[in-house]
């Protein structure tokens, strides 16, 4: 399910929808499909079904999409 303009903005005020654990500027470690583990920033919520899932910035300039299931709190 994609989100709506409201649900976004309310994500990005800190307020978010039921089941999403992670907001804007936070800090996490993401656990890659090759089982690496790389530290990043939570840049944007992208969709909340099946599970929320979350632009992530893993470096200057490189981004990944990440399920909430292969994040953790740095």
């Amino acid at each position: 399910m994609k989100l709506s303009g409201r649900e976004t903005e309310c994500w990005l005020a800190g307020c978010g929808p039921g089941g999403v654990a992670f907001f804007a500027g936070e800090q996490v470690m993401v656990h890659t499909r090759d089982n690496r583990v790389c530290a990043g920033t939570i840049v944007l919520l992208t969709e909340l079904e099946p599970e929320p899932r979350y632009l992530i910035e893993i470096g200057r300039g490189h981004f990944l999409q990440a399920a909430q299931s292969a994040l953790a709190k740095a």
